[in-house]
């Protein structure tokens, strides 16, 4: 069952910029592993701008917003097929467990100029075996 929702839309110029201006900004923004996943896909401004929507999108699904929840107590990663997921740490985790938010699942996209974030928080709470579309 979905609890919550979450959308949040970036202008990719403003993450280019604050890129190159301030030396620690990737360092706030990303964690450790983020930074790698962003390294190998080629250090480009849409990719930080896709995790920065997806961190505001997934914190929007918490009811915080970044403050309470920090940007590295959500992690964006993306699998081998380049599908995106959320995972919760710290105070992050401890909001979803209080909200009952099992699982959170985002969609990332982007243009030339905007990255966008899509994410939606799920309880999980339909039964196992039970078809979404079963004929009642």
């Amino acid at each position: 069952m979905i609890v919550s929702t979450g959308i949040d839309l970036i202008e990719i110029c403003r993450i280019k910029k604050a890129v190159e201006k301030h030396t620690g900004f990737l360092d706030k923004i990303l964690t450790a592993e983020e930074k790698k996943q962003y390294r190998e896909r080629g250090g480009k401004a849409e990719t930080v701008a896709g995790i920065f929507a997806a961190k505001e999108a997934a914190s929007k699904v918490l009811g915080t917003g970044i403050g309470k929840v920090g940007w590295h107590d959500i992690v964006v990663l993306k699998n081998m097929e380049g599908v995106p997921s959320i995972t919760l740490k710290n105070n992050a985790l401890s909001v979803a467990k209080e909200k009952g938010i099992k699982h959170i699942h985002i969609s990332i996209t982007h243009t030339k100029e905007l990255a966008m974030a899509y994410a939606i928080g799920e309880n999980n709470s339909f039964k196992e075996g039970v078809s979404l579309d079963e004929k009642r």
